[in-house]
């Protein structure tokens, strides 16, 4: 198995454990359910948070030995020659060049620093009582009923009215869904985004 497996499996492994701890708390966390949802404005490329697997691309002119394409690890970090550890996990683009720039205050004149970043391919993840739990491709206008499809469905223990899609960083939202409501096209509507879980109890 190359890096970029293990990469893949290490971070979806993360994911998975989070989710799953965020339901084996004894008092369940609230709720909304997709009807009363309002979803926050898309952020545009440049304000999306760096995650894990992204490359941060550091150029400094006339430093080649500072320049290069980084992964960011599992921890929100990568890298960064002759500085080390640099985190830019959970913070946007420009943030992360801030940082960067920062640590190399009394070295470099900022004005060299070109940081971008390249976001891995969007992907969900699904977890819980389907028949192939793991993470898929985000296509546009992908909804949670064609996901689990691509998922093969319910298991024989799935709690139909129990279908949740976890959305954002720290403390996620909670969306919840019954399956009956999908099936009839009630949320025909709900576009699921990037970094989204959906978990079946």
């Amino acid at each position: 198995m190359n890096y970029t497996s293990l990469h893949r499996l290490a971070t979806f492994g993360l994911t998975a454990f989070i989710a799953v701890s965020f339901f084996a708390c004894a008092k369940p966390a609230p709720f909304v359910w997709a009807t009363d949802y309002r979803a926050p404005q898309i952020l545009p490329a440049e304000e999306r948070q760096v995650r894990p697997g992204d490359k941060v691309i550091v150029h400094v002119r006339g430093q080649d030995a500072l320049s290069g394409e980084f992964t960011v690890a599992g921890d929100g970090r990568y890298r960064q020659p002759r500085l080390g550890l640099v985190e830019v996990g959970g913070y946007s683009v420009k943030e992360a060049e801030s940082r960067l720039k920062q640590r190399l205050e009394g070295w470099l004149d900022s004005s060299l620093i070109e940081v971008s970043v390249e976001h891995q391919p969007q992907s969900i993840s699904v977890l819980g009582s389907v028949r192939r739990p793991g993470r898929y491709a985000l296509a546009s206008g992908m909804g949670v009923l064609s996901t689990l499809a691509e998922a093969g469905g319910l298991d024989d223990f799935a709690d139909r009215d129990g279908i949740y899609v976890l959305r954002g960083t720290g403390q996620a939202t909670r969306i919840r869904f019954r399956y009956r409501d999908l099936a009839d096209g009630a949320h025909a509507g709900f576009e699921l985004r990037d970094g989204d879980v959906i978990v079946v109890e």
